[in-house]
């Protein structure tokens, strides 16, 4: 495996919401100028700021969507986030 210099330090874009439970800031590949080539083998980076979600009885989430092909990577630096996949697979990281 080979080292990389750091090209550039992309500042976020505007957030948007991925289904009605992630506020998020993407970074790849929506930040302009990005050299896909040298992402390479990261294809997508969302990141979740601190976010206020009032007390609710509907769960918060993203609705059944398959992931295939690549390995998803989360990772809580601060609360929980609780997972289930289509497989039957899930737990709670944090």
């Amino acid at each position: 495996m080979s080292t990389r210099s750091i090209q550039k330090i992309i500042s976020p874009i505007a957030p948007h919401f991925v289904g009605d439970g992630f506020r998020v800031h993407n970074f790849i590949p929506s930040a302009p100028g990005l050299d896909m080539q040298r992402m390479n083998p990261f294809i997508m980076l969302d990141y979740n700021a601190p976010f206020y979600f009032p007390p609710s009885e509907q769960p918060r989430g993203v609705d059944v969507h398959p992931h295939r092909g690549f390995e998803t990577v989360t990772i809580a630096y601060k609360g929980r986030v609780e997972h289930h996949d289509s497989s039957g697979g899930g737990g709670i990281i944090g």
